[in-house]
């Protein structure tokens, strides 16, 4: 499938969500092999779409700490600073969108 624009662009990072007519779709069930690395002081992959319920780990496979956060109604967390090597993971309990930003130190990971 390919989404575009109303000019017929591609759209990166797109997410489609397909819903039966009638009855409702099962759920799909949660999961707990999701990752959202962090790499070169970037988010990667930059969308991920999970069923309601999984755990993703955010890995910082960088050489500075990260403090990764999201002020969304969705799910509100915050992991602070943390080195490459010390696991953080957060459970994602309710639909919805959630942004996630990440503050790099400025200083060197140990």
């Amino acid at each position: 499938m390919r989404v575009t624009d109303a000019a017929g662009h591609p759209v990166t990072d797109a997410v489609v969500t397909l819903r039966p007519t009638g009855a409702a779709a099962p759920a799909p069930p949660p999961g707990s092999g999701f990752r959202v690395e962090q790499r070169n002081i970037k988010f990667s992959p930059f969308v991920l779409v999970v069923p309601q319920g999984s755990v993703v780990a955010f890995p910082n496979l960088d050489t500075v700490k990260h403090h990764v956060y999201s002020f969304s109604p969705t799910k509100r967390f915050e992991l602070k600073l943390f080195a490459r090597g010390e696991p953080r993971s957060v459970t994602f309990d309710r639909p919805g969108i959630v942004a996630v930003g990440c503050t790099p130190a400025a200083s060197r990971a140990a």
